[in-house]
């Protein structure tokens, strides 16, 4: 790989970049870029080296949303203002939706003021050409609409500061064919992998159970442990659950259409995505997963 500056204040090189980090290409690669091909991390570590974007402060994340899905590297919209403000030019910014007549959501304006600039600087997006209709754009237009404006105006205003750093994951969902969420779905059935079923002699035994412990099992069905960890994983989860997973959620400001689109459009709970959130959630909590990168990922049911 090549180890050329970039022509900028926050360039490194590659070998800059593993100091920093503290860390060799192939650790870097396993810890940041999962499942990545070897073309896909060298342009993950190039963005990173030529724009000194740092992995740990999540100012940089690989995405793939599958195995046979390209991986992308993208940027949160915050390490845009972040590097606008460092310029030592932003003079302050403000986003707003536009509305037809009808009150019908049809574009958003970014007004941005830099010091050197005797007048702002406006640039305007149309949902037409960003709203793909899917997902999270389905849920939350204008949410979606203002981050894709927010971020192609502050890279036109800051073009020395942003012109190289990779799309938001707003932007990127306007023109990937993979859309947030999509290749989700339903978690696969479980008649493609039997192996609860090939157990037999374990309900041939049922017989031996005394009386008590066949009242218990009646008694207590949601407590009865399924014979395989497939089983358990593809339990539905009660809406008594499902709201306070929502709720634990909203206290890190990631709502329920946000979760869609991470764990599926067309979700239905089941144990399998719980222990999964419940362990973002926690890794929220703690600082070590941040809010942008949480709503890159996707949940994939083998990996929770």
């Amino acid at each position: 790989m090549s180890e050329a500056l970039v022509k900028s204040e926050f360039a490194l090189t590659e070998a800059g970049l593993q100091e920093r980090l503290g860390m060799d290409m192939e650790a870097i690669k396993a810890q940041y870029t999962p499942g990545a091909t070897d073309a896909e991390f060298k342009i993950y570590v190039d963005q990173a080296a030529a724009n000194g974007l740092d992995p740990r402060k999540k100012e940089i994340y690989f995405v793939k949303y599958n195995a046979n899905s390209p991986g992308t590297s993208i940027v949160g919209y915050q390490t845009y203002i972040a590097r606008a403000n460092a310029s030592g030019q932003l003079n302050g910014w403000n986003v707003e939706p536009i509305h037809d007549d009808k009150d019908v959501l049809t574009a958003a304006k970014i007004t941005i003021h830099r010091k050197d600039w005797l007048h702002p600087f406006e640039f305007t997006v149309q949902r037409a050409e960003n709203d793909t209709g899917k997902s999270i754009w389905a849920k939350r237009p204008e949410f979606m609409l203002e981050k894709v404006c927010m971020a192609q105006g502050f890279r036109l205003a800051f073009p020395n500061e942003l012109g190289g750093l990779p799309y938001t994951s707003e932007e990127a969902s306007t023109f990937t064919d993979v859309q947030p969420g999509a290749e989700q779905g339903a978690l696969p059935a479980a008649p493609t992998k039997k192996p609860a079923k090939a157990k037999a002699p374990a309900k041939a035994k049922a017989p031996a159970k005394t009386t008590a412990k066949k009242a218990e099992d009646k008694l207590k069905p949601a407590e009865k442990k399924p014979a395989t960890t497939e089983t358990t994983v593809t339990e539905i989860l009660d809406e008594v659950m499902v709201g306070k997973i929502i709720a634990a959620f909203k206290t890190v400001e990631i709502f329920e259409e946000d979760l869609e689109q991470v764990l599926g459009e067309k979700i239905t709970w089941t144990e399998g995505h719980r222990v999964w959130a419940l362990g973002k959630y926690r890794a929220i909590k703690k600082a070590t997963v941040g809010v942008e990168e949480f709503m890159a990922t996707r949940y994939e049911p083998d990996n929770f």
